[in-house]
């Protein structure tokens, strides 16, 4: 499991800020639902058996995981180390993409992305920085605050 440093150490509840950093920074986020013979066979081991974040690009998958961490305490609350799995020839590097939005979220939590939304065949080189969403009649971009590096969709923008 690719772990991001210093991330993760909180309770499940608090992953939903994962789905908005990995949606605007990835092109290829995507749910991916484990089948529990999957599972019982270790095949695959999501943080989230139903609707699990991932990335898919060409033959290579990368999703959610965790795993429970040990307690000082009895009476602690869980901890978890949040982190991703990658399966295919580019999955190692999949997991670390993902990982990357999961140290992004856990490093501001209260960072939200702006959305901009340009006509259609607006020039790629009038639009901004971010990951360019196409629609028939508009172009979105979805950009983070002072991040950098933000993919565009293949082909797109």
């Amino acid at each position: 499991m690719v772990c991001p440093p210093g991330a993760g150490w909180r309770p499940a509840s608090r992953i939903h800020g994962v789905w908005l950093h990995l949606a605007a920074a990835e092109p290829g986020t995507c749910r991916l639902t484990a089948e529990p013979s999957a599972m019982e066979a270790g095949r695959v081991r999501p943080g989230i058996p139903a609707k699990s974040p991932a990335l898919i690009e060409r033959d290579s998958p990368a999703y959610f995981a965790w795993h429970r961490l040990p307690d000082a305490a009895d009476d602690a609350p869980a901890r978890l180390e949040l982190g991703a799995i990658g399966h295919g020839p580019g999955g190692r590097t999949l997991a670390a993409r993902l990982a990357a939005q999961i140290h992004a979220e856990d490093h501001d939590r209260t960072a939200r992305p702006t959305l901009t939304v340009y006509p259609a065949g607006t020039p790629a080189d009038e639009l901004p920085a971010g990951h360019v969403i196409v629609k028939r009649a508009t172009q979105m971009i979805m950009s983070w605050p002072e991040r950098s590096g933000a993919r565009s969709l293949p082909g797109k923008g």
